[in-house]
């Protein structure tokens, strides 16, 4: 680029500018306000270029790129203003939503290709995000369910009712030791399977039979 070029350029950039000699922390430099509104030097020089930005300011009255100034809040605004609200979930958001499916167990899913991830543009954080994209979520929560769910639906034992699923001919859809918890598919006959699982302290209860006061006495009598 000619040395005309560059200061046409320049001075298209500066046009307007306001000397500034002590900025306040919304007048920042270009890539403060590329950080801020998370955009990129080619969008914002489009805004500062087409003259949509009310106020530009020039560090010291100096005309170099660098000392060029721009309102970070205005320019976030104009990017980001019209921004849609994100509509993928996070994995924090999912493991809020459903207990048991903690980072852990995500992490196996989407190491397997259960769950895809995607980067969405958050409004409320300025920022690009990890995220579950909504659509692969949706259908793996349609057609899987943990066992954790199971249990506490019916009120069972995970390990007794693991068992009894086994016995049933019933399987994870996952390998337990990837996604950390067992997951079958929805459609698995659970009914058959666990008709005669026993409910949650049942076996305990079985096992460890609560003496009367009286039984105490004459075992501390005999003790004695």
């Amino acid at each position: 680029m000619a040395r005309a070029d560059v200061d046409m350029f320049m001075g298209r950039l500066f046009a307007g500018a306001v000397p500034v000699e002590a900025p306040n922390a919304k007048q920042v430099s270009f890539g403060r306000a590329c950080f801020a509104a998370s955009t990129n030097i080619g969008d914002l020089t489009e805004l500062v270029l087409s003259g949509t930005l009310s106020w530009k300011g020039a560090l010291g009255g100096s005309r170099r790129y660098t000392d060029l100034l721009v309102d970070a809040a205005e320019v976030t605004k104009l990017l980001q203003g019209g921004a849609a609200p994100r509509r993928n979930p996070t994995k924090k958001e999912i493991g809020a939503e459903v207990a048991c499916l903690t980072m852990p167990v995500l992490n196996g899913l989407i190491s397997l290709g259960a769950l895809a991830v995607a980067e969405e543009f958050c409004p409320l954080t300025r920022r690009k995000l990890p995220v579950v994209t909504r659509e692969s979520y949706e259908a793996f929560r349609s057609r899987y369910v943990v066992l954790t769910e199971i249990c506490h639906e019916r009120n069972l034992n995970a390990r007794v009712a693991g068992r009894y699923l086994a016995a049933g001919g019933v399987m994870p859809a996952f390998d337990p030791d990837v996604v950390k918890n067992a997951i079958y598919e929805r459609a698995s006959p659970f009914d058959a399977a666990l008709a005669g699982c026993p409910p949650r302290g049942a076996i305990y209860a079985a096992s460890h039979p609560v003496r009367s006061r009286g039984d105490r006495n004459r075992v501390e009598t005999k003790t004695v």
